[in-house]
């Protein structure tokens, strides 16, 4: 007969305390070690996120030294196209000097920041002085206000929205849009990645790959290709001429022309109506000229370029501003209220005289400059010193109230002037429709700040731009947004009427 095991049993009275104090122990050494396991991957994301910001800067830096050494020591207006990363989750700041020779890099990683510069050539963790880095990063890198639609960058691809005067959307079929619609890249923009863009009144310009492509009316010349027929796809600007083996950095619109910047010099083409072509020698071109180079331009190299409707402005190495247009109402800012066919420094001896110029940002008859963070404004209506008169020459933009003790970084000007400082918007002048974004429709004088009672809450600005007739949109964070005259869908949020506070503009 086979034999029957019965179980052990324990002699001693503690054995079932033993196992449930075993219990605990196992339970604790468990806890012991998912804590480890989770600090462990803790660390190695965050490690993985400094390496990500850390690369993201090298890469960016190794791009701008590149440019500098291809073009006679210059750094770009922004950061080329080749160091860019495509991932969404960086977002970049950067500045230069190309008098002092400086440039510094800051790249975001998830809220990881590290940074470059002419004095740290290594990566180091920390934004670059007077960049902000870190927060939420988003697909938007551009945004242009035009007068009845606006452009932007979305994740290296350019999108339009509102009316389509003419083809000015781009998209190759008519009809206005409340969304963000892609600009055609069934052609010439096919496979390119856009990294500036900018809207006229009844035209766009996109620079893609270091070359310029424009879009809408042409009746004028304005979308450079040689002729005047209105295109409503993107058309390469054509490099037959001046701007053939040149690399284009930026580009921007005004009143029925468009000017380039590529290699440190200005190129123009359109209607020279309110000598905008600033060649000097007046006459429309459906084709790039040079901006006149033989007088207080000679021998500077151009850092950046703003087109106004009936003016233009250049910053060259030296800090300086430098105009030409039309002389209605003091447009160009050089006193007296004289146009100028060729470019003319501006702010020689007035508030400007002394500081560096680093922005400027051009309207109707109007325009501003963003000098030693602080803004200056001339031509006429409102120009955000508490008056309504005008003036002929730069007048500081008031700090007596909510920009008191803030740093202005980026300006634009149209029916309405807009900065943003230290991260936050701030307009003044017409407040119809809501163009000023402060919640009513009343009319300012000096600077109000655009609300942050909603969309804007906690949301970092880094660039503004308004239009001639009651709207601005601004980047906040890597998202766009609108606020204003809402007509046509120029806002960008699904509905054709107007904001006095900012709005979303619907990622596509």
């Amino acid at each position: 007969m086979q034999k029957q095991w019965a179980p052990l049993k324990s002699s001693s009275p503690y054995s079932r305390a033993f196992t449930i104090v075993e219990l605990l122990i196992v339970v604790v050494v468990i806890a012991i070690l998912a804590s480890i396991v989770i600090i462990s991957y803790n660390g190695i994301s965050q490690r993985a996120k400094q390496s990500a910001a850390a690369s993201a800067a090298e890469q960016a830096a190794k791009a701008v030294l590149n440019f500098a050494t291809l073009n006679a020591e210059v750094f770009p207006t922004t950061l080329p196209a080749a160091g860019v990363s495509n991932d969404t989750n960086t977002t970049y700041e950067y500045a230069y000097n190309n008098t002092a020779k400086t440039y510094c890099i800051t790249a975001t990683f998830q809220s990881v920041s590290y940074y470059i510069s002419n004095a740290s050539p290594n990566p180091v963790a920390g934004v670059c002085p007077g960049h902000l880095g870190g927060g939420p990063v988003g697909p938007w890198t551009d945004i242009a206000a035009g007068s009845e639609h606006s452009c932007g960058i979305y994740q290296g691809l350019a999108y339009c929205w509102g009316r389509d005067y003419n083809g000015a959307l781009g998209t190759g079929t008519a009809g206005h849009r409340l969304l963000p619609t892609a600009v055609s890249t069934a052609g010439v923009l096919a496979g390119k990645t856009v990294t500036d863009i900018d809207a006229g009144p009844t035209q766009s310009c996109a620079v893609a790959d270091g070359a310029a492509y424009c879009w809408g009316d042409n009746s004028d010349g304005e979308v450079g290709d040689g002729t005047t027929t209105n295109r409503s796809t993107p058309t390469a600007v054509s490099t037959a001429g001046v701007l053939g083996g040149k690399t284009v950095t930026r580009v921007d619109v005004g009143a029925n022309y468009a000017c380039a910047l590529a290699n440190g010099a200005v190129y123009c083409w359109g209607s020279d109506g309110y000598a905008g072509l600033g060649n000097g020698a007046g006459g429309s071109s459906t084709t790039p000229v040079a901006v006149d180079t033989s007088g207080v331009l000679s021998g500077k190299t151009i850092t950046s370029i703003h087109a106004g409707w009936r003016s233009a402005c250049a910053i060259a190495t030296d800090g300086k501003a430098y105009c030409w247009g039309t002389s209605s109402y003091g447009a160009v800012g050089n006193d007296p209220a004289a146009g100028a066919a060729s470019p003319v420094q501006i702010g020689v001896n007035g508030v400007l005289a002394g500081k560096t110029v680093t922005a400027t940002g051009g309207g109707e008859f109007n325009g501003c400059a963003v000098a030693s963070g602080a803004a200056y404004c001339w031509g006429n209506g409102a120009l955000g010193n508490n008056s309504y008169s005008g003036s002929t020459i730069p007048v500081a933009v008031d700090v007596s109230g909510v920009l008191a003790g803030k740093t202005v970084t980026d300006a634009s000007i149209g029916g309405q002037g807009c900065v943003v400082a230290s991260g936050a918007a701030y307009c003044w002048g017409s407040n119809t429709n809501g163009s000023l974004g402060n919640g009513t429709n009343t009319d300012s004088p000096v600077p109000v700040a655009v609300s942050t009672a909603g969309v804007l809450a906690g949301k970092t600005v880094t660039k503004i731009s308004t239009d001639y007739y009651g709207h601005t949109c601004a980047l906040a964070s890597g998202q766009a947004y609108c606020w204003g005259n809402g007509g046509y869908g120029r806002l960008g949020n699904n509905v054709g009427s107007s904001s006095n506070i900012p709005v979303q503009v619907t990622n596509p």
